[in-house]
């Protein structure tokens, strides 16, 4: 799903963001888990990685 889909989706769930902040935030994450899931990660497993302080690992795959 692109980005823009992922608004759409946010928005039929929530009906809408409550700040330009949380949408951005939103965003942020959604990008970095729609990078994860292109380098063969789950969505689960790149949030795991990145609560646990290890983000960048998704990136350094076949280093």
């Amino acid at each position: 799903m692109t980005t823009k889909g992922n608004i759409k989706e946010k928005t039929k769930v929530s009906g809408c963001f409550r700040s330009i902040e949380g949408a951005k935030e939103y965003l942020k994450i959604m990008s970095y888990v729609s990078t994860a899931i292109k380098h063969g990660f789950t969505g689960f497993d790149a949030i795991r990685r990145a609560v646990i302080g290890n983000s960048m690992s998704i990136f350094a795959q076949g280093l």
